[in-house]
């Protein structure tokens, strides 16, 4: 399997302290946002959601069901996501059947650890406990341990750039 390239950047990018926890996806009903809204807005934790749809009425479901802690923030240029990386606690990716899933292999190159459904790229290409966690029901429920499991781990965002550039273009190239 040749996976395609992902842009890594030339240096372990700068973290500050984790404000939010972070999904970048086009919101569409094959992505299943509902299970990262209805975990964070149950959990009270803060979630920002960077992506727009050609589904307007999944994206009015989506607004319907998420609370106080959740901000969508549409559509954002690569380096407004990149200064979002900066502050983001994890990635999380809910969607079941990503072929490959290049947006948590981003977040990773960023520093970013993921929480992902165990299913699909991320099953091939994450690691449980060095690059982030997965969650293996597809339910919100399952996804809320998985966040409670998180943060009983130490990820080093150095170990998760390091990961991520095993799919740089310089790779694929190679």
């Amino acid at each position: 399997v040749l996976p395609p390239p992902v842009h890594i950047p030339d240096s372990v990018p700068h973290r500050n302290k984790p404000k939010f926890y972070l999904c970048v996806s086009r919101l569409d009903r094959d992505k299943h946002l509902e299970l990262v809204i209805e975990a964070c807005t149950t959990l009270s934790l803060p979630l920002r959601i960077v992506g727009v749809t050609n589904e307007p009425r999944y994206e009015q479901y989506l607004h319907a069901i998420a609370g106080p802690t959740v901000q969508f923030l549409g559509y954002q240029s690569d380096h407004e996501v990149n200064a979002l990386y900066e502050e983001a606690i994890a990635f999380l990716f809910p969607s079941k059947q990503e072929d490959f899933g290049i947006a948590p292999l981003e977040a990773l190159a960023h520093g970013v650890p993921v929480i992902a459904y165990f299913g699909g790229g991320p099953k091939e290409t994450l690691l449980e406990g060095k690059t982030g966690t997965f969650f293996h029901k597809h339910t919100a429920a399952s996804l809320m341990e998985a966040i409670h499991r998180f943060h009983t781990i130490t990820f080093y965002p150095r170990t998760l750039y390091e990961h991520a550039k095993h799919y740089s273009e310089a790779v694929f190239q190679k």
